[in-house]
């Protein structure tokens, strides 16, 4: 049944980079609703499991990720959703990261409140008894992340305040205490405060 699953996504795949967008979403929209409407909901959530697994921890399925904006396809999303949300609410690993790994970089039509934070899963993961290495470098990018977007109207301006730049350093410092962290993302967030600390002793 897994395969038949694949089958579908690539379908649609096909479809969309033929550039048959309307036929490709009407195509993916049948073909989920009847996934749903098939099988036992234990079969369906392994099925999508597997699919979040070959999606965020395998790199699969790139060609879903070169569309539009690189969020997943409407129809696909609302299930992925469902089976995540209800992980989260369960506090699964590595549900908890795929979370934020999935829609942590893009709007989610599916919560347009952000009433479900991304980041906060995040943080919970790396929290988690079962946080993984992908957690870790994720939750350490994330803080490299906010100090670049912080960064980006130097030197006229910063973007966050101080006391969010140095929770921001002291998070990413206790990782570094804690866990095992790639060499080049430590140089990259070592640069930052680096840049910060210049911005701050030239302007403040």
């Amino acid at each position: 049944m897994y395969q038949q699953f694949v089958n579908g996504i690539g379908n649609y795949c096909g479809l969309y980079a033929r550039g048959l967008k309307k036929q490709a979403n009407q195509f993916l929209e049948r073909f989920l609703r009847d996934f749903e409407e098939s099988g036992e909901e234990a079969v369906q959530e392994e099925i999508i499991y597997r699919f979040c697994r070959e999606l965020c921890d395998e790199n699969k399925y790139p060609q879903l990720r070169q569309r539009g904006n690189g969020s997943l396809p409407f129809a696909l999303s609302r299930i992925v959703w469902q089976y995540l949300k209800k992980q989260c609410e369960l506090d699964r690993m590595p549900q908890l990261r795929w979370t934020y790994q999935v829609y942590g970089y893009a709007f989610n039509p599916f919560d347009p409140k952000c009433e479900v934070n991304p980041y906060q899963l995040l943080e919970r993961a790396y929290q988690h008894r079962d946080c993984d290495a992908k957690t870790v470098e994720l939750f350490f990018r994330a803080q490299i992340d906010w100090l670049d977007w912080g960064s980006h109207h130097f030197p006229d301006a910063c973007i966050i305040t101080r006391s969010a730049y140095e929770e921001t350093v002291r998070t990413a410092e206790s990782i570094l205490l804690e866990k095992s962290v790639d060499e080049k993302l430590i140089k990259i967030f070592r640069y930052y405060c680096m840049l910060y600390q210049g911005y701050y002793d030239e302007y403040e």
